[in-house]
């Protein structure tokens, strides 16, 4: 059998794509995932600084879905007192 030259010699082409095919999905895949990751921390360093406490326990969702009007909340809280935003809580 290892002596079909013709036959091995694409068996060997055939796995070289392989590998080749893998190795770009996977590093598609982990670009991507470093992308959301980056989004993420991203929004939730902005909450944790605009509420002075981070949100520990809240699931990704809950805090993607809660930072929009969490914005909202500061941009009212700031505009109707001058008091310091420190006690304001996540509403999720």
């Amino acid at each position: 059998m290892p002596n079909e030259t013709v036959g091995a010699n694409q068996n060997r082409r055939r796995k070289k794509e392989e590998g080749r095919r893998k190795r770009r999905t996977h590093q598609r895949r982990r670009t991507e995932r470093r992308r959301t990751e980056r989004r993420r921390t991203q929004l939730r360093r902005t909450i944790a600084v605009a509420t002075q406490c981070h949100l520990v326990g809240v699931s990704y969702a809950a805090q993607d879905a809660s930072a929009e009007g969490l914005r909202n909340d500061l941009e009212l809280e700031r505009s109707s007192s001058g008091k310091h935003i420190k006690n304001l809580r996540p509403s999720a």
